[in-house]
């Protein structure tokens, strides 16, 4: 994962690198779990990071589905 600037979310503002770093620190806080194994070189999800990210991609891919459904 590499980001050279501002992450853009669909429908939403610009998040800066720093508030991304502070949402994903505050998940792991919360979760009790490592997400990812950070280095000054690189960014990559650990097994359970990866695992959190395909549940909650499901989850979301689920609610996008269910709203469809509805309109």
């Amino acid at each position: 994962m590499r980001c050279e600037r501002p992450v853009g979310l669909p429908g939403s503002a610009w998040i800066s690198k720093s508030a991304v770093s502070k949402h994903v620190s505050s998940l792991e806080a919360r979760l009790g779990a490592r997400l990812l194994n950070r280095t000054t070189r690189r960014v990559s999800t650990t097994e359970i990071g990866q695992a959190f990210f395909e549940r909650a991609r499901a989850a979301l891919d689920d609610l996008a589905e269910a709203e469809s459904a509805v309109a």
